[in-house]
């Protein structure tokens, strides 16, 4: 079983935990070890996926930043006055977006990095 599979699976056991957990709780009941071991993993699976999405964000962002750098060189080779302002209004938008998705993603590494 891949590694991505085998952690798709603890998250889904995880989750049918959480629902016995629940099942039991409203019995009045304990819960049991293994459920509560299967909730752990199952959330300690979903914060890698939050943290993968962030990164993954954080690498999009710059490779369309990098896109619009491009855009931005290629209009001013080509002397059109409103392609360069069009492609320089992108790269701004693309700069802060990337901005936004770096912050995100430091953040996230510094999370890491604690706990």
């Amino acid at each position: 079983m891949s590694k991505n599979a085998s952690a798709a699976n603890l998250h889904t056991q995880g989750k049918a935990a959480v629902s016995r957990t629940a099942e039991r709780a409203q019995r009045g009941e304990p819960p049991l070890p293994q459920d509560t071991a299967a909730e752990a993993a199952a959330a300690k699976y979903s914060q890698n996926q939050s943290a993968a999405n962030v990164f993954n964000k954080e690498r999009a962002a710059e490779e369309k930043k990098r896109n619009a750098e491009a855009a931005v060189d290629a209009a001013a080779e080509g002397g059109d006055e409103e392609a360069q302002a069009e492609a320089a209004a992108e790269l701004a938008s693309r700069k802060a977006a990337h901005a936004e998705a770096a912050e995100a993603a430091d953040a996230q590494r510094k999370k890491h990095k604690e706990g």
